[in-house]
């Protein structure tokens, strides 16, 4: 463009009689339009922003800046999107945004968003749809940290597409604090499909960033647990060290999926076991259901995890009882101590289970479950009286009550009373043994005991 083109371009005439100036005009933007002149940009955004010329003159130079297609026109034809004055003006410069295409055009589009009205904003969301999906990925996330609440879900909605992830992942290293929170709840919302992006990129995270994608990972949660798991057998180093800190985080449901992956694990089954060893406490009892399956496991409780797994078991419940049980079968001495402690603080509850073992095979098993119900005294005897009608069970029980002694009369008065008559004698047997007429007994016990001797 020449200067006489330009003044021409510029010139405003007071009166154009017969608009032989004005047609001049819109072939000289032609002209321009379909060179793509790259001098033209400046004097077209001067024709375009200003209210006096011709509407029809600036919708012509609207749609030659966008076919011109240089970002430096941006401001200009964002600037008409605020206008009311002419919709077809506004439209013609939404629609050379579009034409434009890159990050400036895009985020010129999503800036004028909320203050635009209905008609524009349908016309903005469908031009938006036109742009590279990196660009959108780009200004959508921005737009997540918008003080506005409808910007925030608009941003939201367009950022729902799958295929937008490989574009959204990156960004975890770039995007300011205040969005890095939201763009994490649009990962994850992908659930299972955005897992293996965001292992390929925890490969190479360092610092903030890496928090970033482990956060997301964690969010995720469940889902990302087999990818993970199959991750560390390619995994190395820092990277290796990664996707262990992402199972940690995930917690308590990584544990079964890992222990399952121990039997194909090969090379590394070293590091699945330190990832379920860094699990810690929240680890020991599913660790304790599947350990009978998997010796290395069990191995693992007897070693690296003992102290854990006496912590776990400090305040033990009647549920704890199953997995106790379970334990023994590849439990040490000093193990079997824990759970005999275990089993004992748990009480009456624990009492069928151990009264199970004491027809064991393995000596050793039996004398122990016998141990543990002679500690718990006086609470384990309503729960042995249960079994006197089990022949094999019946001398056990009866030597058991008469060793409890002293705290079994209570439970065994109390059982006389309602006993089929076929049990009279064994429960009076049982009582002899346990008290006699010298025993200081308390008010209510002598009474009970007076009743039965006479």
């Amino acid at each position: 463009m020449d200067s006489e083109q330009r003044t021409n371009l510029l010139k405003q005439p007071k009166l154009d009689l017969g608009g032989r100036h004005k047609r001049k005009r819109l072939a000289l933007i032609e002209q321009c339009s379909a060179t793509k002149d790259q001098e033209a940009v400046a004097p077209l955004s001067t024709v375009l922003s200003d209210p006096n010329t011709d509407i029809e003159v600036r919708i012509l130079a609207a749609k030659a800046l966008g076919d011109i297609g240089n970002p430096q026109a941006v401001p200009a034809l964002s600037d008409m999107l605020k206008t009311l004055d002419n919709q077809e003006l506004t439209h013609t410069a939404v629609l050379a945004l579009e034409r434009i295409g890159d990050i400036s055009a895009a985020q010129a589009l999503v800036g004028r968003w909320e203050s635009a009205t209905v008609v524009t904003r349908q016309w903005i969301q469908g031009a938006l749809q036109n742009f590279a999906q990196e660009i959108k990925a780009q200004v959508f996330t921005a737009a997540l940290a918008h003080s506005a609440p409808s910007v925030r879900m608009w941003a939201k909605e367009n950022l729902s597409s799958p295929q937008l992830i490989p574009d959204l992942v990156p960004l975890l290293r770039t995007v300011p604090p205040k969005s890095i929170s939201e763009l994490q709840s649009v990962l994850a919302q992908f659930g299972t499909v955005a897992v293996a992006p965001l292992v390929a990129d925890l490969a190479t995270a360092q610092g903030e960033h890496r928090q970033a994608v482990l956060t997301t990972l964690q969010r995720i949660g469940e889902p990302a647990i087999p990818v993970l798991v199959n991750a560390l057998g390619s995994a190395e180093g820092e990277a290796q060290a990664a996707i262990l800190t992402a199972l940690q985080s995930i917690g308590e449901p990584a544990i079964a999926p890992l222990a399952s992956a121990l039997a194909d694990a090969g090379d590394t089954q070293a590091v699945i076991l330190t990832a379920l060893r860094s699990l810690g406490k929240p680890a020991v009892k599913p660790l304790l259901a599947i350990a009978p399956d998997y010796p290395l496991v069990a191995d693992l409780l007897l070693t690296d995890m003992r102290e854990v797994v006496v912590a776990a078991f400090a305040a033990p419940t009647s549920d704890d009882v199953p997995l106790l049980m379970g334990a023994l079968s590849f439990a040490d001495d000093a193990l079997r101590q824990v759970v005999q402690n275990a089993l004992v603080a748990i009480g009456a509850p624990a009492t069928t289970a151990l009264v199970s073992l004491l027809e064991s095979q393995d000596q050793v098993l039996a004398q122990w479950a016998a141990e543990a119900l002679h500690s718990m005294g006086g609470s384990a005897v309503p729960g042995l009286l249960e079994h006197l009608d089990n022949t094999d069970r019946k001398p056990k029980v009866v030597e058991l009550v008469k060793q409890i002694g002293y705290p079994a009369l209570t439970p065994l008065f109390d059982r006389y009373v309602i006993v089929d008559e076929s049990l009279k004698d064994v429960l009076a047997d049982m009582l002899w043994a346990v008290a006699d007429e010298n025993i200081a007994l308390p008010d209510d016990l002598y009474e009970r005991y007076y009743v039965f001797v006479n």
